[in-house]
């Protein structure tokens, strides 16, 4: 997952990482959540605890990107999908498949 705290489209921008955010009364304004403080994450609702615990998340924060530098800024690009894609592609290029029954 990658995300960062300029991105000016996705408000909270946590929650490019599952994150989220909610209201405190007393402060009136909104609080970001980690991902792991969320009920998805908590209560395991659609794998995403397991996914994390297994290692099979990446989260990566990237400060000073707007949300179009994430897909069209070739540095950012370079730095930081390309060597995840690439670990991608090795793990499920020598991970043998496993057969049906």
């Amino acid at each position: 997952m990658l995300g960062g705290p300029q991105d000016e489209v996705v408000v909270p921008w946590q929650s490019e990482h599952f994150g989220y955010h909610y209201f405190d009364e007393e402060l009136r304004k909104f609080i970001p959540l980690d991902m792991t403080e969320t009920k998805f994450y908590t209560d395991d609702m659609f794998g995403l605890k397991t996914l994390d615990e297994r290692g099979s998340i990446q989260r990566i924060t990237v400060e000073n990107v707007g949300h179009n530098g994430f897909q069209c800024d070739e540095n950012v690009l370079k730095e930081h999908v390309v060597p995840v894609v690439k670990e991608v592609l090795k793990t499920t290029l020598t991970t043998p498949a496993k057969k049906k029954r």
